[in-house]
């Protein structure tokens, strides 16, 4: 009365294997509480002998595996979600991996874009620098012009600089430069600029 008819007969069909291997069985199964409570259990059964060394019936144990059993699931459940949650943040990181490969291509395509056009900026600007016909204030404008060529020209190198370091093919290089030579050809880039804003842009170099 304890299982349905098909459980108890392979219950049943599990005590005659005993009888006939003398091994030690366990298996689990489900079985009601008092109360009508479904338990999770573990059967252990074991044959004992005669005088005769024949094997004279079982001895048995039940053991209730129930909170086992939920801590086991629960555990399985945590596994399943954990898998899943990486799998996302995988999806997530290949997706960002992905986005940012796209932007340093972008960026490099559109710094090479920009190479050409400053290059030949440059190029006039040294061509005109070569005529000795310009006026003191047409020679500053036109060292002026250079100098900010320059400057972009170094500002598109950096955004050159960044896409490597992204993709790891950056190669640092070490310069000697004149601060003051910098700091003048700054100062003039930034003069004209402050002038139409009515302010005024001047730099000072402590000697020694």
């Amino acid at each position: 009365d304890l299982w349905p008819r098909e459980i108890a007969e392979a219950y049943l069909a599990s005590d005659r294997e005993i009888f006939v291997s003398s091994n030690v069985h366990r298996y689990q199964g489900r079985t009601a509480h008092i109360g009508g409570e479904e338990r999770d259990v573990l059967f252990s059964k074991a044959p004992f002998f005669d005088e005769n060394g024949v094997v004279a019936g079982l001895v048995g144990v039940i053991t209730d595996i129930t909170e086992r059993k939920r801590f086991e699931e629960a555990l399985l459940e945590s596994n399943r979600k954990l898998e899943q949650s990486m799998a996302h943040a995988r999806a997530l990181a290949e997706k960002a991996d992905a986005a940012n490969k796209a932007k340093s291509e972008f960026m490099t395509n559109v710094t090479h874009e920009l190479l050409t056009p400053m290059n030949g900026v440059l190029g006039m600007t040294d061509l005109l620098l070569m005529d000795e016909s310009l006026t003191e204030e047409q020679r500053q404008y036109a060292e002026c012009i250079h100098s900010s060529g320059e400057s972009l020209l170094g500002l598109i190198n950096r955004i050159l600089d960044i896409s490597k370091a992204e993709s790891g093919k950056i190669v640092l290089e070490a310069r000697d430069f004149d601060l003051a030579v910098l700091l003048e050809t700054f100062s003039h880039a930034m003069e004209h600029r402050a002038e139409e804003k009515g302010l005024l842009f001047s730099t000072r170099i402590a000697s020694g």
